[in-house]
């Protein structure tokens, strides 16, 4: 097997292309192997911040999302009231200072 077009062979994907093969790895690295997005970043080579080109690899994976949600939820239904105001007054309050002073 040689390079791309011996990998396209075996998947019977004559037009496989080199960033087939990378926007697999990212999406399969962050998706189903659970990596940070810093890491797939990392990985992929990728010197962008903002990891805008990193996004372009990964589709969107909404069991991630709703196993964040749901953590939240879950969170939220073992704290009680009083926790919760005291950390959303305290996070308002964080937002609320001026750039130079929060970061």
């Amino acid at each position: 097997m040689k390079g791309m077009q011996g990998i396209g062979g075996f998947l019977h994907l004559p037009d496989l292309e080199f960033y087939d093969a990378r926007h697999a790895f990212g999406d399969w690295a962050r998706n189903i192997c659970r990596f940070s997005k810093d890491d797939v970043a990392l990985a992929l080579n990728h010197k962008d911040q903002s990891k805008a080109v990193t996004d372009i690899y990964l589709s969107k994976n909404w069991t991630i999302i709703d196993e964040v949600q749901a953590a939240v939820i879950r969170l939220l239904n073992k704290t009680d009231a009083k926790k919760i105001k005291k950390l959303v007054i305290s996070r308002r309050a964080i937002r609320t200072l001026p750039d130079a002073v929060a970061s």
